[in-house]
Order: structure tokens, then sequence, then C-alpha cells
């Protein structure tokens, strides 16, 4: 088995990689709180018997489909105009 460093191509490799990996945490933990997002929750499902119903659509022909699921992070950053939802599935 190879690891990254024992070899000095695959040691050069992995410091690139720290490197990149270091910094973009620095950026997502900055944009974090400098965001005017708040999280309004985690694993929010919506199914039957669950806090939100499915999405539910019928179809021209009667049948119908509904979709459920998990929303894994919910976030809602609230302006002056509007309020603004987005999520992120980390």
């Amino acid at each position: 088995m190879i690891f990254f460093g024992s070899i000095p191509r695959y040691r050069i490799l992995a410091q690139r990689l720290k490197k990149v990996i270091v910094k973009s945490m620095k950026y997502i933990v900055e944009s974090i709180q400098n965001s005017e997002f708040e999280v309004a929750g985690h694993e929010i499902e919506f199914k039957e018997g669950k806090e939100y119903p499915p999405i539910v659509f019928e179809l021209k022909d009667g049948k119908r489909v509904e979709i459920t699921g998990k929303i894994d992070r919910m976030d809602i950053a609230k302006t002056p105009q509007r309020k603004i939802c987005t999520y992120y599935r980390l």
C-alpha cells in the first residue's frame, strides 16, 4: 500500500490538497460568520406523519405524484424586502 508521504510526488500532492482544504474551510467558516442567514432547521422531513406534509401533484389523468424527503439543512435570510430561503447538503 502506498501512503501519501512515502513517495515525493504523493507527498507534494498531499501538501497541495491540504492547503486547498484548509483554505476552503476558512472561506466557508468566514462566509457563515459574515452571513445574514440563520439556520432554520436540520434534517427537516416532509412526508405523511412528520412536521411537514409531502408535496403532492395531481396529474391530468387523475394520478397523484407524492414527493417525500429530507432537507439536510435549511437557512433563512431575512431582509426588509423579503425572506430568502436556501438549503445546503453538507
